[in-house]
C-alpha cells in the first residue's frame, strides 16, 4: 500500500502541468462558489445598511396621510403596548437650506432625543454627548458634512426652514461617524436635532411626524403591526423591512452569479473527468503490475480516490483565500451601487460559508473522477497485464437522450410550480448540461460532413482531411464540449446586459418630460407654484402605491400608479392594447384599472375581470379594460385613474412630479434649484436619471461578465491542455502523414484548420445552448419581477464565434509548433 501511494505522489508532483490544471479547476470554483455565498450576506447587509439611514432597527412606523385629522401623530397610544416593544422612539422631520449656501445639498432635519436616536441605532460623536447637554439650538452633522461646510464643534450654522426667509442660528454640538442615519446618501445632509426644537422650528404642538417601534420578537411584529392599526385607525401603519424583502431584494443579485457559477463548475467537471481519464488510461500498466503482485482492486480505487481528494484540499486551500479576495472585490463593486448610503461595507460570511466551499472543493474531484476510476477498477487484473481492455467511452450513440435532457431542461422551468421555480430552474440547467454533452458528438460529425465538401473545394484535400479527422476523436469533442460551456456563459451574460441596457433607454425614450423632482412637500399646491416658473412649459404629478397586495394571490403588485388619465400620455408614450386616447379615459368612468402584459400572465387576466386591490383603508374591486407594455417597475405595474386612488389609498401627496423645460434642460434645473432648494426639494434630469441607471447596471454586470470569463479562461486552459494530449496520443499518425510526402507546412496548415474548425463547432454549440438558457431565463427573471424582453442581436453570435475560432487556434499553436519540429523515425517509434 505505501509504495503505491509513493508511486502517486511522485507522479502528482512530476505531473506538474496537469496537477495545476486540476488544482486551478477546483480552486476557481470554489472561489466563486465561496464569493457568491457570501455575497447574499453582504447583499442583505448593504440593502440594511441603506434602510436604516431612515428607519434604524425598528420594525414598524406610524405616520399620517392624507385621511389622518393631523399632520402630526401622537405615541401616547403606542405605549400602551409597551409591554411588548423593545423601544418606542419619536421623531419630528423637516428639511431646509444652509443660509448664503445655495451650491450646498438639502439639509434633511431629524427632531429626536440621543436616547431615542441611540436606540434605533448608535450615534458615534467624536466627542461623548448627552441629551442633558444636546438641548436648545444644537445640531449634529457628520464628519463629512461638517468638513465640507467648514464646521468644527461650537461654530454657528444658519439655517433656512421651509418656506420662511428668515434664516434660524443653531450650534454643531458634535460630529458623527458615517454609521446609520449619517450614512444617507440620497443627496441631501442628514442633521440630528433636539426634539423640542424641531417641534418648536415646525410648530407641531409637541407632536410627532413619525413614532417608530421595535417589536420585542421577530415573529411578533405582524401582531404589532396589526394592534397598532387598531389604535391608530386614521393613519398609516407599516413595516420598514421585512426579512423577506431583504432575502428577496438579495435573490434578484444573486441568483444571476448562482447560474455562471453552474456553468463554471461544469467546465470544471468536465476538465476534471477529461483529465482523469487520462491518469487512470496511464496508470493502468502500473496499476496492474501492483495488483499482480498483491494489491487488491478495493486498495487501488482508494489510492485512486485519494488522489482526487488531494486534488480537492490544495484546490480548497487555493480557492478559499482566492474566494475572500473575489468577495472583497464584489462587495465593493455592489456597495458602490447602493452610494453613500452603503459605505463602508464589508464581506461578510460565517463558517457555514467556509465549510460549505470547503466541502464543495473536496467534493468537486471525487464526483468528477468517480467515472474514470469505476470504470478502470472494473477491469480484471488478466486484461490489464495482456492489454485487453478497452477505455474508449463514446461507444454507444447518447444522442437520443440527449436531445431528450435538452428538452427536459427546457421544460422544467415552465412546468415549475412558482414557489419551487429555482430549484426547478437549477433541475434544468443539470439536464441541458448533460444534453448538450450528449448531443455534440452527433452534432461535430453532422456539421463535419457538411465542412467536408466546403473544406476540399476551399483548401483542396489537406481541409478535406482536417474535417475527417474531427469525426469522433475524444480530444477534440471535450474541447468542443469545453469551449461550448464558455461561449454559452460569455453569450448568456451578454445577451442579458445588453437588452436591460435597450430596455432601460427604450424606458427613458418614451419619456416626454425633462425633469423629475424630488423631495418636498410634492402637493397639488406645490405643483401650481412650479408651473409659473418661466423656464418650466408643464407639469404632472401622479400617486403611486407600492406592493399592493391582490385578493386570492399570493405575490403582490408592485407599483399600482393613480394617474390624470386626460394628461398622463403626454408625459409618458406607453404602448397600450388600443389607443391611448381611447383606453386611459375609461379609468376615470368607474373603478378601472389598466394592467401590464406581465400581470396579465401572472394573473391570467383577460379584459373585463374583475381584480380585488387592498389598499391601506379598505379592498376595493377594479375592472381590467385593457393592458399596457412598459418596462415601469421592470413591467411589475397597474394604472388606475388619481381619482379613485386617492378616495381607496388616501394618498395625500405626489409621490413624483414631471415637469417639461420651455428650453434647456439644465436651465429649468438651475431654476428650480434656486427657487425651492431652501424647501427640500431638488431634481434630476432624464439624461441624469438614465446615466444613473445605466452606471449601475453596468457595475452588476461588470462581475457577471467577470464569472463568465473566468468559466470561458478555465475552458481555454482545459483546451490547451487536451490539444497537447491529443497531438501527444496523434504523433505516430502525424509521422505517417509526413513519411508519405505530406510537409510541414501543410501539417501545421491541416492542424490550424482543424482546431478553427473546432472553434466554429464549439461556439455555434454553445450558441445553441445559450438559446435554450435565455429561452427559460424571462420564467426565472419574472420570479423576481424583472420583467425584461430579451434580443438576440446577429452580431453578437457572430463575435462569439469568431472568439471561438481565435481561443483554439491560439490554444493550438504551441502544440502545431512543436509537432512541425518532430522527427519522423522517433515518432514513428513512439508508443
Amino acid at each position: 500500500m505505501n509504495i503505491i501511494v509513493l508511486y502517486l505522489l511522485r507522479s502528482i508532483a512530476e505531473k506538474r502541468l496537469r496537477t495545476s490544471l486540476i488544482v486551478l479547476a477546483v480552486s476557481l470554483s470554489t472561489a466563486l462558489f465561496f464569493a457568491t455565498s457570501g455575497l447574499g450576506t453582504t447583499i442583505e447587509a448593504s440593502y440594511t445598511r441603506v434602510l436604516e439611514s431612515e428607519f434604524g432597527s425598528s420594525h414598524i412606523l406610524v405616520r399620517a396621510d392624507r385621511n389622518s385629522p393631523s399632520a402630526y401623530v401622537s405615541p401616547r397610544n403606542a405605549f400602551t403596548l409597551a409591554l411588548r416593544t423593545e423601544w418606542i422612539s419619536q421623531a419630528v422631520t423637516g428639511s431646509g437650506r444652509v443660509f448664503g449656501r445655495p451650491d450646498t445639498d438639502t439639509v434633511q432635519l431629524r427632531g429626536m432625543s440621543l436616547t431615542d436616536m441611540n436606540s434605533m441605532g448608535p450615534v458615534v460623536t467624536d466627542q461623548p454627548i448627552g441629551d442633558d447637554s444636546f438641548r436648545g439650538r444644537s445640531i449634529i452633522l457628520s464628519r463629512h458634512d461638517a468638513s465640507i461646510l467648514g464646521l468644527e464643534a461650537g461654530d454657528w450654522l444658519q439655517l433656512e426652514l421651509g418656506g420662511s426667509s428668515r434664516p434660524v442660528a443653531v450650534q454643531l454640538a458634535a460630529t458623527a461617524a458615517a454609521a446609520g442615519y449619517f450614512r444617507d446618501g440620497s443627496g441631501t445632509i442628514p442633521a440630528l436635532v433636539p426634539f423640542d426644537t424641531a417641534a418648536s422650528l415646525f410648530g407641531t404642538a409637541g407632536r410627532a411626524s413619525v413614532v417608530y417601534l421595535r417589536a420585542r420578537t421577530e415573529a411578533d411584529r405582524y401582531r404589532l403591526e396589526n394592534d397598532l392599526q387598531e389604535l391608530y385607525p386614521r393613519f398609516r401603519v407599516q413595516q420598514t423591512i421585512t426579512p423577506e424583502e431583504r432575502t428577496e431584494f438579495a435573490n434578484t443579485v444573486v441568483i444571476p452569479f448562482r447560474i455562471m457559477l453552474f456553468l463554471v463548475i461544469a467546465v470544471s467537471v468536465f476538465i476534471i473527468y477529461s483529465t482523469f481519464q487520462v491518469i487512470t488510461a496511464e496508470r493502468l500498466p502500473t496499476v496492474g503490475t501492483f495488483r499482480s503482485i498483491g494489491a487488491t482492486r478495493r486498495m487501488v480505487t482508494r489510492v485512486l480516490y485519494g488522489e482526487a481528494l488531494a486534488y480537492g484540499v490544495l484546490g480548497a486551500l487555493f480557492g478559499l483565500l482566492l474566494g475572500v479576495f473575489i468577495l472583497n472585490g464584489m462587495t465593493a463593486v455592489a456597495a458602490r451601487g447602493f452610494g453613500r448610503a452603503a459605505a463602508g461595507t464589508r464581506a461578510a460570511f460565517g463558517i457555514a460559508d467556509v465549510a460549505s466551499a470547503s466541502a464543495m472543493a473536496i467534493l468537486l474531484p471525487l464526483f468528477s473522477a468517480a467515472i474514470p476510476i469505476t470504470r478502470v477498477s472494473r477491469i480484471p487484473v488478466k486484461d490489464v497485464i495482456l492489454q485487453l481492455y478497452s477505455l474508449a467511452s463514446h461507444k454507444r450513440d447518447r444522442t437520443v437522450a440527449g436531445a431528450g435532457l435538452l428538452a427536459l431542461g427546457a421544460i422544467l422551468p415552465t412546468a415549475a410550480p412558482p414557489e419551487s421555480l429555482l430549484l426547478w430552474y437549477f433541475l434544468g440547467l443539470v439536464c441541458t448540461f448533460f444534453g448538450g454533452v450528449f448531443v455534440i458528438p452527433f452534432f461535430t460529425r453532422s456539421f463535419v460532413r457538411l465542412l467536408q465538401v466546403a473544406y476540399h473545394h476551399a483548401f483542396g484535400n489537406i481541409g478535406r482531411l482536417a474535417a475527417m479527422n474531427l469525426r469522433d476523436n475524444a480530444g477534440i469533442i471535450n474541447n468542443i464540449v469545453l469551449l461550448c460551456i464558455g461561449i454559452a456563459g460569455v453569450f448568456l451574460i451578454t445577451t442579458i446586459s445588453d437588452s436591460v441596457a435597450e430596455q432601460a433607454g427604450n424606458l427613458y425614450r418614451t419619456a416626454q418630460f425633462d425633469l423629475e423632482i424630488y423631495g418636498g412637500n410634492r402637493s397639488v399646491t406645490f405643483e401650481r407654484r412650479l408651473r409659473r416658473i418661466p423656464e418650466v412649459a408643464d407639469t404632472y404629478g401622479h400617486f403611486v402605491a407600492s406592493h399592493v397586495p391582490v385578493s386570492g394571490h399570493a405575490r403582490r403588485i408592485r407599483r399600482i400608479m393613480g394617474v390624470y388619465p386626460d394628461r398622463f400620455h403626454r408625459f409618458w408614450r406607453f404602448e397600450y392594447s388600443e389607443a391611448a386616447e381611447t383606453l386611459l379615459p375609461r379609468l376615470d368612468s368607474d373603478r378601472n384599472v389598466i394592467v401590464s402584459y406581465s400581470l396579465r400572465e401572472r394573473y391570467g387576466l383577460s379584459v373585463g375581470d374583475l381584480v380585488e386591490l387592498e389598499f391601506n383603508r379598505r379592498t376595493a374591486s377594479y375592472r381590467v379594460v385593457g393592458f399596457v407594455s412598459t418596462l415601469w417597475s421592470n413591467g411589475d405595474m397597474a394604472m388606475v385613474s388619481e381619482r379613485f386612488f386617492r378616495q381607496d389609498h388616501g394618498a395625500g401627496h405626489y409621490n413624483a412630479l414631471y415637469a417639461t423645460a420651455t428650453g434647456n434642460a439644465e436651465d429649468a434645473q438651475a431654476a428650480i434649484t434656486d427657487l425651492f432648494a431652501r424647501e427640500g426639494f431638488w431634481s434630476r434630469t432624464v439624461a441624469q436619471i438614465a446615466q444613473r441607471g445605466r452606471d449601475s447596471n453596468q457595475e452588476l454586470f461588470f462581475l457577471l461578465r467577470g464569472f463568465s470569463l473566468m468559466a470561458m479562461l478555465l475552458g481555454t486552459v482545459g483546451i490547451v491542455n487536451n490539444f497537447i494530449i491529443s497531438f501527444l496520443d496523434r504523433k505516430r499518425s502525424f509521422a505517417l502523414f509526413r513519411s508519405s510526402g505530406m510537409s510541414r507546412k501543410q501539417l501545421r496548415r491541416m492542424l490550424f484548420i482543424e482546431a478553427a474548425t473546432v472553434g466554429i463547432v464549439g461556439a455555434s454549440a454553445g450558441l445553441m445552448i445559450a438559446a435554450l438558457m435565455l429561452y427559460t431565463i424571462p420564467l426565472l427573471l419574472e420570479s423576481f419581477r424583472v420583467f425584461i424582453p430579451l434580443s438576440f442581436p446577429p452580431g453578437t453570435a457572430l463575435a462569439m464565434i469568431a472568439a471561438g475560432m481565435l481561443i483554439t487556434v491560439f490554444a493550438s499553436v504551441g502544440p502545431t509548433v512543436r509537432t512541425g519540429r518532430m522527427n519522423i523515425i522517433e515518432a514513428l517509434k513512439y508508443e
